[in-house]
């Protein structure tokens, strides 16, 4: 269960609320339980699980503790984990993603190299999870224009990474999607497109808001936006 939800809503409607989503969890999980049994008895055969391999950003300092079991590369305060994908639970609005970090026994135990091992999940992922370019101002405006943008196929495409309401990076899935941002290629064409350099906001797991280093929006204003998305 996805306790962090299950405290909102119990926050806001209490108990009885939370009854109706861990009713819709247990079916979820029940649908999906026997395809899950097959991949848990497979967890020491390499070649039978290479291909649910996923790599999921999470905040280092967070969970320090937890990733000295797993298999993680560490990017500043974000850590990109290795981890085995189980499916997802469909909550209408959005998902969560079903998966179990790889601990560094079951890595031994598969006798490949880690390295290795680490850029197929990468790869992985970026098939499992294309980086797109999302329109978060349909939202607001209530435009009809694609909600996603693949932008890695198309040279001429262009944003303007300087408007408030310019797309986020996320994946198609949203999922995790602050992962697209270390995809191999996609700072480098985000790059082309920005015509320069750029800071990338992680504004969660979820999505990277670009914005061009000589633009509107300075350091101090992403901060600030930044405190209070942690503050909510």
């Amino acid at each position: 269960f996805h306790v962090g939800d299950l405290y909102r809503i119990y926050r806001k409607d209490g108990m009885k609320a939370i009854l109706p989503t861990i009713k819709e969890n247990i079916r979820t999980i029940r649908a999906t339980a026997g395809k899950n049994l097959v991949l848990i008895n497979q967890l020491q055969d390499y070649a039978a699980i290479r291909d649910q391999l996923i790599i999921r950003p999470l905040n280092y300092d967070d969970n320090s503790k937890v990733l000295a079991k797993g298999i993680y590369r560490r990017v500043g305060d974000i850590a990109l984990v290795l981890y085995i994908s189980m499916g997802n639970i469909d909550h209408g609005t959005h998902r969560n993603i079903l998966s179990t970090m790889v601990l560094r026994e079951l890595l031994e135990g598969w006798n490949v190299d880690e390295n290795d091992t680490f850029e197929w999940a990468l790869k992985n992922t970026m098939q499992l999870q294309p980086p797109v370019f999302y329109n978060i101002a349909n939202e607001i405006t209530g435009k009809q224009t694609p909600n996603y943008i693949r932008f890695m196929e198309n040279e001429n495409f262009s944003i303007n990474f300087d408007n408030p309401l310019a797309p986020v990076l996320t994946t198609e899935q949203e999922i995790n999607g602050a992962v697209a941002a270390f995809y191999p290629g996609v700072l480098e064409r985000i790059y082309q497109m920005v015509g320069g350099d750029f800071y990338l906001v992680f504004s969660g797991i979820y999505d990277v808001h670009i914005h061009p280093v000589n633009g509107k929006l300075k350091v101090r204003a992403m901060r600030s936006t930044l405190a209070d998305m942690n503050r909510n």
